[in-house]
């Protein structure tokens, strides 16, 4: 058994091909190309996070480290998502898997990785350290309200030449959603092409926003993003799929956002059902685990300063250190609406300990105070200290955009 990376063209190649026949998803060729695209378009891939056991000089195991860049409010946190796990079915039970996982955790810490990512299977990743920290969120809008709808702006397939544009709309209108990748505009090819977009234009052809779906002959019709420069906008697009929905004899049209997106804001106003759902320890879906506390503070110190300003706490002074179990330490101090931050605690603070896994959940707007002190009751904090965190770490409603999954 060699512990090793991908090193070699043959070797990304042999990647793609091992995948699209392990995993038998559609037509092998395009899930070949779909890895090929990755591997080789992708501006943050790099052969070395491509971990690997090989055997006889043969690939069996696999793990990909995906390098992200998500949004907390204002603040931005380098992530290495885990993607594209598995083993050859002849080389399973072997605890390659595990192997390799401590590989790419290894190799987060050493590259100073704040956060890492997955979408996880039930009952396996939280061995390492991850929680489920995002829900899913549904608008369901009856056609009928729909239909009625003006459709103000001209319409059209988003083509390459759109990217620029979409990908400035994109970072703009998401640029304080927690949970949102920020994208460049290279990372377009997982959108364009794999998923229908649809831009709408104003009088002199001035893309004004555009909504991302799947593409006319996938059997579900749904939005999974949108931007929308007014509420004329979002009426346009609404109509319009509210229309197709209607022929294809869909009575409903499925906002795939969360609540706190226009979109979903604007159909409030025309009723419909809204699905809220949240995931419990070992269910899987969407996992992150904090690699390194102090960076990640640091990485969205200013968000945080914003909140501390928008509380009743903007003038308040005092201190707090937060000691995980497994992601480092860091010392907080609030001093007339600015915060000061220290890998190192001081012992005349009030400390909080706590295992990262519930503290990512508190800092991510999953979870909220409260609900860490219910599921760790021993935890000994003043009133005033949990009521600076709550109003530095506020619920909120965590969501990557479906474009953006790994």
């Amino acid at each position: 058994m060699e512990l090793t990376c991908a090193q070699t063209r043959a070797d990304l190649e042999a990647i793609a091909d091992l995948m699209s026949k392990v995993y038998v998803r559609g037509s092998y060729f395009d899930f070949y190309r779909t890895r090929m695209d990755y591997q080789t378009l992708d501006p943050h891939y790099r052969p070395e996070h491509s971990r690997l056991i090989k055997v006889d000089g043969r690939i069996v195991s696999h793990v990909s480290i995906i390098e992200k860049s998500m949004r907390i409010g204002r603040g931005v946190v380098k992530v290495a998502g885990i993607g594209d796990v598995f083993t050859h079915p002849e080389h399973r039970g072997k605890s390659y898997s595990r192997i390799l996982m401590e590989d790419a955790l290894a190799y987060m810490r050493q590259h100073d990785y704040p956060l890492s990512m997955l979408y996880g299977i039930p009952h396996y990743y939280h061995k390492f350290g991850y929680i489920e920290a995002m829900g899913t969120y549904s608008a369901f809008v009856h056609v009928k309200y729909l239909e009625a709808l003006e459709v103000h702006h001209p319409l059209r397939a988003g083509v390459a030449e759109d990217v620029p544009r979409l990908n400035a709309m994109y970072n703009e209108a998401y640029g304080r959603k927690t949970g949102a990748m920020r994208r460049l505009e290279a990372n377009w090819y997982k959108v364009l092409g794999p998923r229908r977009v649809t831009v709408a234009t104003d009088g002199s052809g001035e893309i004004v926003g555009y909504a991302v779906a799947p593409p006319e002959r996938a059997p579900e019709l749904y939005l999974s993003e949108a931007v929308a420069g007014d509420v004329t906008v979002a009426r346009s697009f609404l109509g319009h799929f509210g229309r197709e929905a209607r022929q294809r004899y869909l009575a409903e049209l499925e906002l795939r956002m969360a609540p706190d997106h226009p979109l979903v804001q604007y159909a409030q106003t025309l009723g419909g059902r809204f699905v809220t759902r949240l995931y419990s320890e070992g269910e899987g879906q969407a996992m992150l685990r904090t690699m390194n506390l102090f960076r990640v503070l640091e990485d969205i110190r200013e968000e945080l300063e914003h909140r501390l300003a928008a509380s009743a706490y903007r003038d308040a002074s005092g201190g707090l250190n937060l000691v995980t179990d497994d992601a480092g330490q860091a010392g907080l101090e609030l001093q007339s609406g600015k915060i000061r931050l220290s890998p190192q605690i001081d012992s005349r603070r009030p400390t909080m300990s706590v295992p990262q896994n519930f503290l990512t959940r508190m800092l991510i707007g999953y979870g909220s105070l409260a609900q860490l002190r219910m599921r760790c009751p021993e935890l000994d904090i003043s009133s005033e200290a949990a009521a600076r965190l709550e109003a530095l770490f506020p619920l909120q409603f965590p969501l990557t955009c479906e474009a953006d999954y790994f």
